[in-house]
Formats: structure tokens, sequence, C-alpha cells
């Protein structure tokens, strides 16, 4: 009787330790190859993605993907990703919640420890997690275990197929991975949810507007977006120029629009150079990287408004 129960036990845990391939059409053998987007990874940080997605079987852009967007590849400087948590209580540059990151954490580089904080267990165990989920059966139910939301699924598609293709360069990595009887039903890769109401997107400059969709598919929704005014003499009446709204009316927001204006702010001001951030104006406050990367004090202009204590004010370069 010891004996059987043993067997139970040893089945499947050889099949977790080694990834199976799978018949869902996504080669586990051929990973994709890498494009001149994906020189723009850290080195480490490639390596550890492409040694990931080996293991386990599943596109390593896909985990790179990822990447990208929780921590910029550990370069962002958020609270939590290189120590403590995030607003909502995930840690280190792939973001995991403590509870998951105990589930799922592996010892990626056998120091006998897992840390959330170190890339080299955390690469290894969004991979792993992916498989648990999924993938590369299916890799939009994997990514959306991942964070739920369709959005979210798409961007980090998105950042896939920048970093790479299949094998022979041709088809983008979902048509490759998602199930035959699901093809046609799925948003296409790079699409992005409009998550808050706008005003003025249309004479928004290129730029401007691939802040407002990443901004708006990451943190939001807010009470809307502001972009161009014409006759406007500054950024807004070139397009250059996004109000991201906390509250209307004038009104100061509650604690929940605070703590979303504290987390733009944060996010922007980590990923400013790849979103060409010119500054970024909060509370009172200005952070303008080509004179500081600081938060430096403004005048009272006599408003909620005009203080900005009701919206991210974010201009851009170009």
């Amino acid at each position: 009787m010891i004996l059987v129960f043993v067997v139970v036990i040893l089945v499947p845990l050889s099949l977790i330790a080694t990834p199976q391939p799978t018949s869902s059409g996504c080669s586990t053998l051929e990973q994709p190859s890498t494009t001149q987007e994906s020189q723009q990874i850290p080195t480490p940080y490639l390596k550890l993605y492409r040694e990931a997605g080996e293991d386990y079987g599943i596109p390593w852009t896909v985990i790179a993907g990822i990447g990208k967007i929780e921590s910029d590849h550990g370069r962002s400087n958020m609270k939590g990703v290189h120590a403590g948590e995030n607003y909502a209580g995930a840690g280190g540059p792939m973001q995991f919640l403590k509870d998951t990151w105990e589930q799922y954490g592996v010892d990626g580089n056998h120091d006998g420890r897992k840390i959330r904080y170190d890339p080299e267990d955390a690469i290894p165990s969004a991979a792993n997690y992916l498989r648990a989920s999924g993938a590369p059966t299916d890799l939009r139910k994997a990514i959306y275990a991942y964070n739920h939301l369709d959005s979210y699924v798409s961007l980090v598609l998105s950042w896939a197929n920048k970093y790479g293709r299949d094998a022979k360069g041709s088809r983008p990595l979902e048509a490759i991975c998602t199930p035959s009887d699901q093809a046609g039903k799925r948003a296409p890769p790079g699409s992005f949810k409009r998550r808050s109401p706008r005003v003025g997107v249309s004479g928004c400059k290129q730029v401007t507007r691939a802040l407002i969709d990443e901004v708006d598919t990451v943190l939001g929704p807010y009470t809307t977006i502001g972009c161009a005014r014409p006759g406007d003499p500054q950024d807004h009446g070139t397009g250059h120029a996004a109000d991201l709204m906390l509250s209307s009316g004038g009104r100061a927001p509650s604690g929940s629009g605070e703590a979303l204006g504290n987390r733009t702010a944060d996010y922007v001001i980590a990923n400013y150079q790849r979103l060409q951030v010119k500054y970024v104006i909060w509370q009172q406050r200005i952070w303008n990287p080509s004179i500081c990367k600081c938060w430096r004090h403004m005048e009272d202009r006599g408003s909620i408004t005009q203080n900005h204590f009701d919206h991210v004010h974010v201009s851009v370069l170009g």
C-alpha cells in the first residue's frame, strides 16, 4: 500500500519537473528568433528569458513581454520591483504576489533560495506559472491567469511579437500557439482596450497616443483622458500632452483616485525614456528629467485643477 502511494505522488512531480511537448501546434523545440527590438532587452534578462523558454517549452518572447510590462526588464524604479511590494502586494521584476510566489516560485539559480526580487529566480518562476496556467497550448489563457485583463493579454502579445517571430520568421506567435478551435474568436495582438472616456485624442501626436493607450491599459480607467486643445499655447496645443483625470468638476479626487494618480506618476517616470516623457506634473510638483530626476515644488496657481491635484499631466517629446 505504501508503494502504491509513492508511485501516485512521483508521476505528477516528474511531469512538472520535465515540461512535455503539447499537440497544440506551438513548437516547444524551436524558440522564436530575436529581432532588432529584442536587442533593447538587457543582456542578462534576454539570456534568462531564452533559457526559461527552452526549459518550460514556452516562447521566450511571451515571458519577455510580461517582464517588459511589469518592470521594464528590471529597469523600473517603481515600488516593489527591487524591494518591498507595490500597492497591490506584488514584488520583484516579474511582480509576483506573495501567495502566488509561494506556490509557483522556483530556485532558478540553484542556490538553495527562492527570491522573487532575483531575476534568476523570478523569470523561470513566471515561466512555471504560465506553464501551469495553460501555456503553450493556449497563451491567452495563461497570460490572463497572470493578470486578469484582456487588455493586459493583448499588450503582452504585442511585445512578444515585437521581440520575435516563429522560427521561420513568418507568423506571429499567437497564430501558432492558440488552439485551432479558438481561431477567429480572439482580439488581435497589440489591440488596446479603450478603458477611459477620451477628449481631443484625434489631435494627439502618435507618441502621445501611444502613452495614453499604454497607461490606460495598464492602470486605467480614469475619469477621462484629455489630449489636444486647439489654441493652447503649450504642449496641449500641439498634441504633445495628456491629462489623466482622476475626478471631475474641479473636485479633489477620492483616496482611490489619489492612489491612482500616484501609481500613474510612478509608472510614467519609471518608463520615461521609452515613453519619451518630457515632464510630469502632479500635486503642484513637476518632474523634469532635463533639469533633475526629482520632484520640484511649483507655485500656487489657485485651484485644484490648476495645481494638478485632480489629474496627472504628462508632456512628451517629438
